[in-house]
């Protein structure tokens, strides 16, 4: 399917920094997928897919990672992860999940695969109303049994984040996917991030000194800026207070964002943090937006012209 016109918003990126990586994609697969299913696929097979399915109309609904691998008779199973982007219960979600299935399919028979694979649905909510999961016949009600039975099944895994407490989550002990799932359930409470950092930043000394945990600390460094519209003085006293390692590396970047007027500050900063946008990062350096946007410009200008050259 051809990509998103529209930028994504941060809790997209967050979802996709946290389930791009397949080590988390796999371990919340493992503890969450029912046992129906885990005991019939090889997770031996488990790969991340290219594809995605989600098209102009369905982009307002969710955002998509599409995890691929075998059963025990060798046929093709698709593990998509859907992250829904309402902040409360979608009522036609099936008639999303519909759409989802036929563009998923559609590629395939493009492809000329020889048999289609069958897809499970992972929608992850993180609204505040309960998602009371209904069947798809719920809509049609009073019809007889056997008129029902005409009625497309469209069966989804739902994950409602609230419904599952910070203690069940921090219990499965599995770096990056605590991190994540932490974060997205707390995704707008500056309270919960002052108060709880422990949790946010859950482990993270074990793994910062990596290159996925360097990176990985960087999305969440960016998605509690993007989503939270965090200031500087916030965000000072939050990593001050936070475990020493962890402090230098951030200070250092508070440090740089507080230089205010240097153009080369600005570029470090649009180079450094590409998912920030022009807003957050005038905001941060010096409410110069302006400036900002011109040199975001200048900066791709650059790039155009090296590519032309080469």
């Amino acid at each position: 399917m051809p990509p998103s016109k529209n930028p994504q918003n941060p809790h997209d990126r967050f979802f996709k920094a946290t389930f791009s990586m397949k080590s988390v994609a796999k371990a919340f697969i493992k503890h969450f997928l029912p046992k129906e299913i885990l005991e019939g696929i090889d997770l031996r097979t488990f790969k991340r897919e290219k594809d995605s399915f989600i098209d102009e109309k369905l982009e307002e609904h969710f955002a998509d990672l599409v995890y691929s691998c075998k059963n025990s008779k060798e046929q093709s199973l698709k593990i998509a992860f859907l992250f829904e982007h309402k902040s409360y219960p979608d009522k036609y979600i099936h008639f999303q999940l519909l759409r989802y299935f036929l563009n998923h399919w559609e590629s395939e028979r493009k492809q000329n695969v020889k048999k289609l694979s069958l897809v499970i649905p992972i929608v992850f909510y993180h609204g505040s109303p309960t998602w009371r999961k209904k069947p798809l016949s719920e809509h049609f009600k009073g019809y007889s049994d056997y008129n029902l039975q005409f009625v497309p099944q469209l069966e989804y895994l739902l994950i409602d984040l609230n419904q599952y407490s910070d203690e069940e989550i921090l219990r499965l002990k599995v770096n990056f996917l605590v991190n994540g799932l932490i974060l997205l359930k707390h995704k707008l409470d500056k309270d919960y991030v002052f108060e709880q950092k422990e949790r946010i930043f859950f482990n993270i000394l074990s793994f910062i000194e990596t290159v996925d945990g360097l990176a990985y600390y960087k999305s969440i460094f960016v998605y509690l800026i993007e989503s939270m519209t965090f200031e500087k003085p916030e965000l000072e006293f939050l990593i001050k207070n936070s475990p020493n390692k962890l402090k230098k590396m951030a200070m250092n970047t508070i440090d740089l964002l507080k230089q205010e007027g240097r153009e080369e500050v600005v570029k470090i900063a649009i180079l450094e943090f590409p998912e920030l946008s022009d807003e957050r990062i005038s905001k941060l350096v010096d409410g110069n937006l302006e400036l900002v946007k011109r040199l975001r410009k200048e900066l791709e200008n650059g790039k155009k012209s090296r590519k032309s050259i080469n």
